[in-house]
């Protein structure tokens, strides 16, 4: 059986039910809808054409986003009217990369994001692109007494290309700069240049580094600090020890040998008197004082004869040699015009005329000493022995004048009495 419903309980249901959607109608007119809200990541990445900025929304505003960026301009307050960047649409955090922007320029910047009802936009930050100028590195490779090798690497052009580039050192300014410091430019756009810096002081610190330039100035690399090579001293059986200075690629005492010994450590006797004739002897291993005045061989060295200067046990300390004919001859080249003057020491205290000793050579006057047993020549005359024998009983020799600035080649009997001053292997 059907059971009908009371008219006044219907009419109760109905007034409920249009009760429930009127208010469900004014719920939705309240629900506004906004810009969105979004919070800005701050440049980084800064070069002189572009940088990274990036953003995260925090609100959509009630409605789906649309587009979303970077807007950037000159001025302050971008919008999205100045230059942007779109990232496309979604509530999803983003990163932008800003290109094509003027070198050295101050940038001001902000995230936005846009639904139906507008663009919100985030907070401003200012960033500064870098001056377009190029990038490079140095290195140093390797260094001699005089030289440094170096090579450097443009590694990236800048704003425009590499025009010239080169190296700029010093010894007291650990950033040394083109404008007061010594230093040479190559015109080239290589990327990748390398040269020998030369005419250096022995022994000594340098601060070395590269520059490269192009339309907007120049740029500097890493600084290298670079050592020269000191140079070696040298000691003898006796426990003497010499400087050395360096001739074009040569290294020389730079005193007349003193030893009394072989490196080996067997002795370079002496006559029985200073004078003693030895004319019968073809082949003799002697040394004397110069003069025969033993007071005389701090400042002057020993005269040896000709046989030390050949002996295979080697009179000069480990690692240094008597010069080869060959070897005086070479320097004598390195010198050039007046190799005497330069050579000779610079007091009149071991010449009659003193020299410049322009490269520390120190040259004496040492004399010589005859087979039959006759001193002579002291302070003006300096004859060294080579190694090289000319015939069975002479020696090649190299000899210094105190009156002649130039040098002679010549050749003694192996019973005479001259310096010898070694040179490094």
């Amino acid at each position: 059986m059907k059971t009908q419903l009371p008219n006044s309980f219907i009419r109760t249901l109905s007034v409920i039910a249009l009760a429930a959607t009127l208010l469900f109608q004014s719920c939705k007119k309240d629900e506004v809808i906004i810009p969105p809200q979004v919070t800005t990541i701050n440049a980084s990445n800064i070069t002189f054409s572009s940088a990274t900025m990036g953003g995260t929304i925090k609100s959509n505003g009630g409605a789906n986003i649309t587009a979303k960026g970077i807007c950037y301009a000159t001025t302050t307050a971008p919008t999205v009217k100045s230059d942007t960047t779109n990232q496309g649409a979604g509530s999803q955090s983003f990163s932008s990369q800003i290109t094509d922007l003027l070198p050295n320029t101050k940038y001001f910047a902000r995230a936005y994001a846009t639904n139906s009802a507008g663009t919100g936009y985030g907070e401003e930050f200012s960033f500064t692109t870098g001056a377009g100028l190029p990038s490079i590195t140095l290195a140093v490779t390797n260094t001699t007494y005089k030289e440094i090798f170096a090579n450097w690497t443009i590694t990236a052009q800048g704003a425009s290309a590499v025009s010239l580039s080169g190296w700029v050192i010093s010894t007291t300014n650990a950033l040394p700069l083109t404008g007061t410091d010594v230093f040479t430019s190559f015109n080239t756009s290589a990327t990748f240049v390398e040269k020998t810096i030369t005419d250096l002081e022995i022994g000594k610190k340098y601060y070395v580094r590269a520059f490269a330039a192009n339309g907007q100035g120049t740029a500097y690399s890493n600084v290298v600090e670079a050592t020269t090579k000191s140079l070696p001293t040298a000691t003898d059986a006796d426990g003497n020890v010499y400087e050395s200075v360096l001739i074009g690629t040569q290294i020389w005492m730079n005193k007349n040998l003193k030893v009394t010994k072989f490196s080996n450590g067997d002795p370079i006797p002496t006559t029985s008197t200073p004078t003693q004739n030895i004319t019968a002897e073809s082949s003799p291993v002697y040394r004397w004082a110069p003069d025969g005045n033993s007071a005389n061989v701090n400042s002057f060295g020993y005269l040896y004869s000709g046989a030390v200067a050949t002996d295979s046990r080697n009179v000069c300390p480990a690692g240094w040699h008597v010069p080869s004919k060959n070897e005086w001859v070479a320097l004598q080249s390195a010198l050039g015009s007046n190799p005497g003057l330069k050579l000779r020491e610079a007091s009149t205290n071991y010449w009659g005329v003193a020299g410049t000793n322009v490269y520390g050579f120190a040259a004496v006057g040492a004399g010589m000493r005859d087979q039959v047993g006759t001193f002579g020549f002291l302070k003006t005359y300096g004859e060294m022995w080579a190694s090289t024998a000319f015939n069975a009983t002479d020696v090649s020799t190299f000899i210094v004048y105190s009156t002649f600035d130039g040098v002679d080649q010549y050749n003694r009997a192996r019973n005479t009495g001259l310096a010898i001053r070694c040179l490094k292997d």
